[in-house]
């Protein structure tokens, strides 16, 4: 997969996973991001699980990628209780499925973050460091310093992922089209800052989706990186997106634009809990 990698995409008539979105095809990586393009997602993921001997093999190449990112590990946080999520074995399918009875198309959920995998939002927001820093992190902790005393040397000691910095630099690309070329635009971007992100819709079976968001700011030398997840909203772009911004922007500025004061109302007044 590179920048010259085009997969397309037929929409709500995409097979086997559908895409709601409506955009040219065949897609590249960047647009793909903007656009949130489950087929180009898919196919990617088919690419990786075809690029070996068997599929068992190219799913062990992904998973080494995904885990690189602290997905499915205690992050090792100065935090309690903040959850490992999940990321699946090779071996739990072949128990499932059977030995070499599974491929792509069985695990196809996996490629937009659905089926087995669980991500917690601390997570979330180590993913979003990870892509500022360009390829590495830092465990997240909340003590930076103490008076007279080392902090644990862990939590200073750089993580790097799987990814080099040339493998991030289109993801951030297609981040900052995020913010500054969609629909939503309106309610993300901040005067005078670069933000870089990714919405997200969570399918929930059991009443409306959930609303998640991830970013980070300015796109260079970034100073701040954020998750915002919001149950029951809807989409990620609708009420995630526009509080990631909002407490972006008071990070940063340390005061809401004038401009922006009616997305910063209209986040104040809405009622997320007794909806009609």
């Amino acid at each position: 997969i590179n920048l010259n990698t085009r997969f397309s995409c037929d929409g709500t008539a995409s097979m086997p996973i559908r895409c709601s979105h409506y955009h040219i095809s065949p897609i590249g990586a960047v647009d793909a991001i903007r656009e949130s393009c489950n087929s180009f997602l898919y196919s990617t993921f088919r690419s990786i699980l075809n690029s070996r001997k068997t599929s068992a093999e190219g799913f062990g190449v992904w998973r080494d990628y995904v885990l690189s990112f602290g997905f499915g590990t205690d992050l090792g946080a100065d935090l309690m209780n903040t959850g490992k999520g999940n990321v699946p074995s090779g071996e739990y399918y072949n128990r499932i499925y059977g030995v070499n009875r599974w491929n792509s198309l069985t695990v196809r959920s996996l490629s937009i973050g659905q089926g087995e995998l669980g991500v917690t939002p601390l997570q979330s927001a180590n993913y979003s460091a990870i892509i500022a820093n360009r390829g590495h992190y830092f465990r997240p902790h909340v003590v930076k310093e103490i008076a007279e005393q080392e902090i644990n040397r862990k939590f200073t000691s750089k993580i790097q992922t799987l990814v080099t910095p040339e493998n991030v630099e289109p993801v951030i690309d297609g981040m900052q089209m995020v913010v500054e070329n969609t629909n939503a635009s309106v309610f993300m971007r901040i005067p005078e800052v670069v933000m870089c992100g990714k919405t997200g819709t969570v399918q929930n079976p059991h009443g409306k989706d959930h609303s998640a968001f991830m970013a980070f700011a300015p796109k260079d030398e970034p100073k701040i990186a954020i998750s915002v997840y919001i149950e029951n909203s809807g989409f990620g772009a609708t009420f995630a997106a526009p509080v990631a911004s909002l407490l972006v922007e008071k990070y940063l500025k340390g005061e809401i634009a004038q401009s922006r004061k009616w997305v910063e109302t209209r986040m104040l007044e809405i009622n997320l809990i007794n909806q009609n």
